[in-house]
């Protein structure tokens, strides 16, 4: 049941004027015609509080109307009370809201909001749309996960290496960003805005009070040395573990190779999510070390071999078929007799 709003006299407690200004704004909105819901944001709808820091964060939800020119800029100023407030009211038509993509904090905010006013559950239905953790959850943990290695341990390093430590503090900072995105997922819940994110670590259950004190080593810069570099890679990397641990608790099938995942299935840049090479794995995978499996992982990818038959006549051609990358003599006999022993599978993409 949401709340009339000529009752609420108790949206902003302790200051009886503003909150009077503020229910009279909301009231003549919910009375134009093209207004289909109304909420409000912020420490206000998120901790029922303001101080002197806050600002006043209201989402008015519309039909696209030619008339409606009395909608103000995003930010506009009442003086209240010795104060002037600053009044934020983010503006969305319906329609392309359903269209358009939504950031982490723009979902958490939703999450958070307090509805104050709406027809036929505009907003409610939205945010299930929008913000549904449960549809996100996996994504967000497997491409997390996938570019925390890269900017935490690999890129960092190499940026070093270039001659630009600064940009190995910013990609640490990315990698800490990424890790904190997928603590509040583990927490069902998306990470709120940075101005509230460290308060609400502390709120959250299924997370070891040990490593908010991590986070907080890891953030500090105190140099452009290695030595710094390498103290903060360090003070990362037991959050890391932990999260990648937990997502595999929440999840048993998560995926042991994130990359390769990552790549397949969210990050449009291959169309095949399981490949020959991949389904070749399935089969002879474990016969071969992994530094021999990245090996013959290229020379299939690099010759475009799409089956077993096309393998084999790769391999029993001396000159490869003429191709200028080839396996070395060891590799291709191992392969040849695992797959005479085995049984050609003839292994098709479909």
């Amino acid at each position: 049941m949401l709340p009339d709003i000529l009752s609420m006299h108790s949206l902003i407690p302790g200051n009886q004027k503003l909150n009077d200004i503020v229910l009279d704004f909301l009231f003549r909105l919910k009375n134009k015609k093209e207004v289909l819901g109304l909420c409000i944001f912020g420490s206000l709808a998120k901790y029922q509080s303001i101080d002197s820091y806050s600002d006043i964060d209201i989402g008015v939800f519309l039909q696209p109307h030619e008339k409606a020119n009395y909608l103000p800029a995003f930010s506009f100023y009442i003086d209240i009370c010795a104060k002037r407030w600053e009044m934020n009211l983010s503006q969305f038509y319906v329609k392309k809201e359903l269209e358009r993509q939504w950031s982490i904090t723009q979902k958490q905010a939703f999450r958070d909001c307090v509805i104050i006013y709406q027809e036929k559950q505009v907003i409610e239905n939205l945010i299930n749309l929008k913000a549904n953790l449960h549809t996100d959850k996996k994504e967000i943990l497997v491409t997390n996960i996938n570019q925390i290695e890269w900017r935490l341990i690999k890129h960092s390093v190499i940026a070093f290496n270039r001659n630009a430590p600064e940009s190995s503090h910013l990609l640490i900072n990315e990698a800490i960003q990424l890790l904190l995105e997928c603590i509040f997922i583990l927490n069902d819940t998306f990470m709120p805005h940075t101005k509230w994110t460290f308060i609400d670590l502390y709120t959250l259950k299924h997370l070891p009070r040990r490593h908010i004190d991590d986070l907080k080593e890891c953030l500090l810069i105190t140099s452009y040395t290695w030595g710094d570099i390498t103290r903060r890679i360090e003070a990362t990397m037991p959050i890391y573990t932990w999260v990648k641990e937990e997502a595999i608790v929440i999840d048993e099938g998560f995926p042991k190779d994130v990359y390769k995942y990552w790549a397949a299935h969210y990050s449009n840049r291959q169309i095949h999510k399981s490949p020959f090479v991949d389904l070749l794995f399935v089969e002879y995978g474990e016969i071969f070390t992994k530094d021999e499996w990245q090996l013959l992982e290229g020379f299939i990818s690099y010759n475009l071999i799409s089956t077993e038959d096309e393998l084999i006549g790769f391999l029993e051609s001396s000159s490869n078929h003429g191709s200028n990358y080839r396996l070395s003599s060891d590799l291709t006999h191992k392969l040849r007799t695992v797959i005479e022993r085995n049984g050609s599978s003839k292994m098709r993409l479909s």
